[in-house]
């Protein structure tokens, strides 16, 4: 087992066809949880996925190892390409694993990025439409779960009807889904995250849904909790993990380089702290104007080593290669990594008078050994 956890997903995938021995060894859920425990030492993946702006309905999701080191560039492998309007929007990735609507709203899907599978998830026993749809981890148990909050397809045809949340365990292939009590009525609308075995996630609570809060969603006992959200003039919103809390900051960063954390503290007391960073006037030297507007660059994530992970999020042209940006918050220094593959790609060649948006941008260390 110790020389099985420092090998790569493939290879791990390729034996489980030796025998039914490594098989049933590979699959355990101790070794899972031990592998996903040694993946957490390895570098940074950055998974993106582009559309075209004459093309909206595909979303082109790429993948790379970013490197640590100054000048030294990485390069990008194209996984998929899946739907992407905006009924079809995919939640974060979770070591890795991507969970996405299908075409129309009315089904989602699972992706694994290391083992390159995917998977429909099973139809809900009522025709429901999807409204959200949320991928979270159990460290305790070593299990995935998908929550989702549905409604009747008829229901803009018919009396008003509560949605209901919805939840289906990954990795067994008799699972279904299962309607779980919501004790506090809520709409799911923003960004979210998993951390620790929770997915926090904002939504608009109340009778008449006008006012936000944090939500949590505690993917062991299934429960859900609310969280007063601090007062915040940022629009654009990311969730992101900070020194191992959950944090909310401006999705987009301003060309004063200005970076606001609010950073949960304590959850039963509702008690939120506030951090401002501000970048050194060298991040606007950094950015590349022909791969991006000056300031229109996503907060994307913070590493493990405390690094802010910014990424321009428009394309061109296609001469100089896709970056990200990183910023050490205690040295105040940013350093530019290239990644290479993304604007060469012929899937998002440059056609004059059309635009490539980031549509999504993740980071993860982890990778997951779930097969699918």
């Amino acid at each position: 087992m110790e020389i099985l956890k420092r090998l790569p997903v493939k290879t791990l995938a390729r034996f489980l066809c030796v025998s039914k021995l490594w098989a049933c060894t590979i699959r355990r859920r101790d070794f899972m949880k031990l592998f996903l425990t040694e993946s957490s030492n390895r570098p940074d993946r950055l998974f993106i996925t582009f559309q075209r702006e004459d093309n909206r309905q595909d979303g082109f999701f790429y993948s790379s190892h970013l490197t640590r080191n100054q000048g030294e560039a990485s390069v990008a492998t194209y996984q998929m390409k899946h739907l992407s309007y905006k009924l079809t929007t995919e939640s974060p990735s979770v070591h890795g694993l991507f969970c996405y609507r299908t075409i129309c709203g009315f089904g989602l899907a699972v992706y694994n990025s290391s083992t390159r599978r995917c998977i429909t998830l099973p139809q809900f026993e009522h025709q429901s439409y999807i409204i959200q749809h949320l991928l979270g981890y159990d460290p305790i148990d070593g299990v995935y779960k998908v929550l989702c909050l549905t409604k009747p397809r008829s229901f803009f045809h018919t009396a008003e009807r509560e949605p209901v949340f919805q939840v289906l365990t990954l990795g067994n292939e008799k699972s279904s889904w299962k309607v779980i009590e919501n004790s506090h009525p809520h709409l799911p609308f923003k960004s979210q995250i998993c951390i620790d075995g929770v997915v926090y996630y904002e939504a608009k609570v109340g009778t008449e849904r006008k006012e936000v809060a944090v939500m949590s969603f505690d993917v062991r006992s299934e429960k859900f909790h609310v969280i007063k959200r601090p007062a915040l003039s940022i629009i654009s919103r990311t969730m992101i993990r900070y020194e191992g809390k959950l944090a909310i900051v401006g999705g987009l960063i301003p060309v004063n380089g200005s970076v606001d954390l609010w950073v949960l503290e304590d959850a039963v007391k509702h008690e939120w702290l506030r951090k401002t960073f501000v970048l050194p006037h060298l991040w606007t030297n950094l950015q590349d104007t022909r791969t991006s507007l000056p300031g229109l660059h996503r907060f994307i994530d913070v590493t493990d080593a405390g690094e802010f992970l910014l990424a321009p999020i428009l394309l061109w042209v296609p001469l100089p290669p896709y970056y990200v940006l990183y910023y050490d918050p205690k040295r105040n220094s940013m350093r530019k990594v290239e990644t290479e593959g993304i604007t060469e790609h012929k899937l998002l060649r440059y056609k004059k008078g059309y635009n490539r948006y980031l549509f999504h941008v993740f980071s993860s260390q982890v990778e997951s050994l779930m097969f699918l």
